[in-house]
């Protein structure tokens, strides 16, 4: 296949590929610093239930990324010692890796969201009770509307 990453040689595949690691290790960084803001705003707020929520987000993005560093590693030696694509049988597990470890992501944030469904509303409930606010209902009026005009008198 003409025109392949792989046609090239080693200094331009590193000229090509190293703008890539810049760009996600900025946007990993970025992430996790919100992440890290969000965190401690819930804690100053004293919203367990959202902050536990949070954590355990941001746990599973930090196991993803290590794993994922890890599997980048070991891409970069499988395909340092195959020059000759040798293993091609091999081979079909690299890109699979990557699709169960972002689907693995996806399940984790599903069943967080359904969590967070029932937490989002406990939390909403405690805010509510803590405020000392009486609610008053509308006390109905004695004096008919104008737009009112009764029921209908039958002519017989």
């Amino acid at each position: 296949m003409a025109g392949a990453i792989s046609d090239l040689s080693g200094k331009a595949r590193l000229f090509l590929v190293l703008p890539v690691g810049l760009l996600d290790a900025f946007s990993i960084i970025w992430i996790f610093t919100s992440l890290s803001s969000t965190l401690s705003k819930f804690q100053s707020r004293r919203m367990m239930v959202k902050l536990d929520i949070n954590r355990k987000f941001t746990n599973a993005l930090a196991v993803a990324v290590i794993v994922s560093v890890g599997w980048t590693c070991y891409e970069l030696y499988f395909k340092s010692k195959d020059i000759y694509n040798e293993h091609w049988q091999n081979a079909w597990v690299i890109p699979v890796f990557w699709q169960v470890l972002s689907f693995s992501l996806l399940c984790h944030m599903c069943t967080l969201g359904t969590i967070s469904e029932y937490a989002y509303s406990a939390d909403a409930s405690d805010e509510f009770d803590r405020e000392e606010t009486t609610l008053t209902l509308i006390k109905p009026s004695t004096l008919p509307s104008k737009e009112y005009r009764g029921p209908a008198k039958r002519a017989m």
